[in-house]
Parts: C-alpha cells; structure tokens; sequence
C-alpha cells in the first residue's frame, strides 16, 4: 500500500511537471520557427526575444543565475576616467534568474558605486497564466510596486500580448520567423521594432509611423547574438556601422550625395562561453585613448552570491 502511495506521488509530480513545462510551448509553441537556435529560450521568455539575449542551450540555465556585470566608462580629454560623471569607480550588477523551465522569474538590477552609494535598485518578476503575461516591478528606490498585464490574443497565424494603458498600447506579435513590438496612441500605430530570425542570425528593424506611412530609422543585423551591421538613412544618403569580427573594429561608411567617406568609430570584442552564449564584452576607442569604454562580463552562477544576498534576498512579490 505504501509502494503504491509512493508511486501515485510520483506520478502526480511529473505529470504537475510536464503541465508546466507544456503551458509555454502550448501557448508559444507553434508561434516560434522551431529551426531559431534560440527556440526554447523565446518560447519559455517571450519578452526577452532581442539579440541581446542569446541562449542557444538554455536548457543547461534552469535553476541557475546569469549575472551580467557591468563596468563601463568614459576618459575625458583631459585622461580623466569617469562613470556617470564622478570619479568613483560605479558597476552595475543584474541577475536573471531561470527556473526548472527556463523561464527567466526575475530580474534583480543594482547599481552601485565603491562607497556602497546605490544609484538604482529594482527587481521584476515575470508570470505566465493561460491568458495573460504578467510583469511585476518593483523599485527600491522610489519605493513603488507596478503590475503589468498583457491579455494573449490568439489566432491560427499569430499571438499577441497586448495591454492598454489610457491613451497608449502596447502590443508583442509572435509568428514564425518574426516578432514585433508595436506602440499605439489613441488606437493609431506611432512605433514599430520589427525582428527577423532564423537559425542563428537576427535583424531589428526601427520604423516609426506618420499616419499610414512607416519610415524605417533603424536596423541591426546579428549573427550569433553579435551585431555585425548596422545602417540608418540619413536625407542625403545612408550610414552604416560594419563589426569586422576579425580586426575587431567597427568600421563606419556615410554615403552623402553619391560621396562616400570611411572611419574607424570603436573596437569591440566578444566572447563566448562553452554554453554559446556571450560571457564577455569589451568596446573601446579605435584610435584615441578619450572616450566610451564599455566592460561586460556575464556570469553563470549555480547560487545566489554575496551581493544579491545582501541587497535581493528580502525582495518579494506582494
């Protein structure tokens, strides 16, 4: 009898398991193209979909922490490094915490410089239901917690999250082989991201809208979760931002008039980690020392560390 309570037990287990695993690919399933390397990883986080997030084997993340550590900062043409206009060395730190399925629950932000002097602090919790999306965020700082919620709209082609929120929407489109972010004011679409994927490349294309009349302003090619291309019209010509991934450089070419005229703007390295996703950043001037310096690293954790015990662990959602 008691073998036989065991194992009812344990069948209820799995089969609570596999409902959960199954609500994200029932409702997201079939609106992701399946050949995207990072299928799972926007099936299971569907507001995470930019190039940013690249996690082609996101199933070696559940249960763990990626904690993305940033250090950037400027030098000034007089050689004085800065970060946010002070001299004091200030990082940021933010933590996406997967669960059994992949799914990011949390994200904890903090930024701080050496004299534990906080610039930002805020943490948002990220819920599925079987008809709505629901981020909550909380902010330390200002001492406020906001709900929002996204109602699903499904059709055979298509799934969208949208909300409301008086004069404005807000709207997530999922199909196959694209995902597009639409902002609206009084009903009429002022604003679009529209991304393109398929295997490991992706393309973000801005486009802001005058009445019916779209306008693209913006767009970033990436392979690999690396942007290799970017190019905006100008209303003479275009200009183009070109990564060469081999001489580290991000070449830059403006077209003007049927005159085009070339420079170097900045060099930027990548590196990956064993589980393909990106573990660390670094861009810096091309050919002065005076200018933006940016050093990211992510780091995968099995545990909360130190830091986010002492300023996360007593954050909760109401």
């Amino acid at each position: 009898m008691k073998k036989n309570i065991i194992a009812i037990a344990f069948l209820w287990f799995i089969s609570v398991f596999m409902h959960a695993e199954d609500m994200y690919k029932k409702i997201f399933g079939k609106y992701i193209d399946k050949d995207y390397v990072c299928y799972d990883f926007v099936v299971h986080n569907p507001t995470f979909y930019a190039a940013e997030y690249y996690y082609p084997k996101v199933k070696e993340l559940k249960n763990k922490v990626i904690l993305c550590k940033n250090s950037s900062y400027w030098i000034n043409d007089a050689g004085y490094k800065l970060w946010s206009d002070s001299e004091i060395p200030y990082t940021s730190y933010t933590y996406y915490h997967f669960d059994a399925y992949g799914h990011i629950y949390r994200v904890d932000r903090l930024g701080i410089d050496k004299n534990d002097l906080i610039y930002n602090k805020w943490t948002c919790f990220y819920t599925l239901t079987e008809n709505q999306y629901i981020e909550t965020f909380i902010d330390e700082i200002k001492k406020k917690e906001e709900k929002t919620v996204y109602d699903m709209i499904m059709s055979d082609e298509s799934l969208s999250l949208y909300r409301k929120d008086y004069d404005y929407a807000y709207q997530y489109e999922y199909k196959p082989g694209i995902i597009t972010y639409s902002e609206f004011r009084n009903d009429v679409l002022e604003r679009q991201t529209i991304c393109e994927y398929k295997d490991n490349s992706f393309i973000s294309s801005m486009v802001w809208y005058t009445g019916n009349q779209g306008e693209l302003s913006q767009k970033i090619e990436y392979e690999n979760g690396q942007r290799i291309k970017e190019s905006r019209p100008l209303p003479d010509g275009e200009a183009v931002y070109i990564y060469d991934i081999d001489s580290k450089l991000c070449k830059y070419q403006e077209t003007r008039n049927g005159k085009t005229r070339d420079g170097s703007c900045y060099r930027e390295e990548f590196t990956y980690s064993t589980l393909g996703y990106i573990s660390s950043k670094r861009e810096a001037p091309a050919e002065t020392v005076d200018g933006n310096y940016t050093v990211i690293n992510y780091i995968l954790l099995y545990k909360n560390d130190e830091i986010w015990k002492k300023y996360f662990a007593d954050v909760q959602k109401k």
